[in-house]
């Protein structure tokens, strides 16, 4: 969990859902997202999609996690 209030690390990975007027209560909302860090902190894997309804399959995911774990 994040709090980013300014949206500065939405911004960064290129999340922040931009169909919302500055002022709006929904302007800085970011598009849903996985983001995978290494145990170095960078990161190995994001699954991120423009709509909110789409979401990835759990079993992509953990087979990341599991990848990364191994490595």
């Amino acid at each position: 969990m994040l709090s980013d209030v300014n949206s500065d690390i939405i911004r960064a990975f290129g999340l922040l859902a931009e169909n919302y007027p500055q002022g709006s209560f929904y302007y800085g909302v970011p598009h849903p997202a996985i983001v995978v860090l290494d145990a170095a902190g960078n990161v190995s894997h994001r699954f991120s999609e423009r709509h909110y309804t789409t979401r990835p399959d759990i079993e992509d995911v953990l087979a990341v996690l599991r990848e990364d774990a191994t490595s």
